[in-house]
C-alpha cells in the first residue's frame, strides 16, 4: 500500500508530504495506481522546485519521496499542493486498498 502523510506549519498549511510504499497493484513496471501516484507527486515536485524555485529538501529513494519546504507557501504554492492532493485524493478514491492519505 502506498501512504501518503502531510507536513503542516503551526497554521496548518502544508510544508511538506512524505509519501511511501508500493501500491501493489499489479507487478513492477505495470502497476497503474504506483504510475499514478508517482506522475501526480512528481509533478508537483517538479511544479514547486523548478517552476516556483520553492527552497526546501526534495529527496527519493526507493518506495519514498519527501518533500519539505523551507518556508511556508505562497499562494501559487499552495494551488500547486491543492491540486496535487485533490489528484491523490481521487486515486485514493477509485483505489483505496492500495493508497491510503492520513489526515
Amino acid at each position: 500500500m502506498i501512504e501518503v502523510a502531510w507536513s503542516r506549519d503551526r497554521q496548518g498549511k502544508v510544508v511538506g508530504f512524505t509519501v511511501t510504499g508500493h501500491a501493489g497493484y499489479a507487478e513492477a513496471g505495470a502497476d497503474i495506481v504506483c504510475a499514478g501516484v508517482s506522475a501526480i507527486t512528481l509533478t508537483a515536485v517538479l511544479g514547486l522546485r523548478d517552476v516556483l524555485g520553492c527552497d526546501g529538501t526534495y529527496a527519493t529513494e526507493d518506495g519514498r519521496l519527501t518533500v519539505r519546504l523551507k518556508t511556508a507557501p505562497d499562494g501559487r504554492a499552495t494551488v500547486v499542493i491543492q491540486t496535487m492532493q485533490a489528484g491523490l485524493r481521487e486515486l485514493a478514491r477509485q483505489y483505496p486498498h492500495y493508497v491510503f492519505i492520513s489526515k
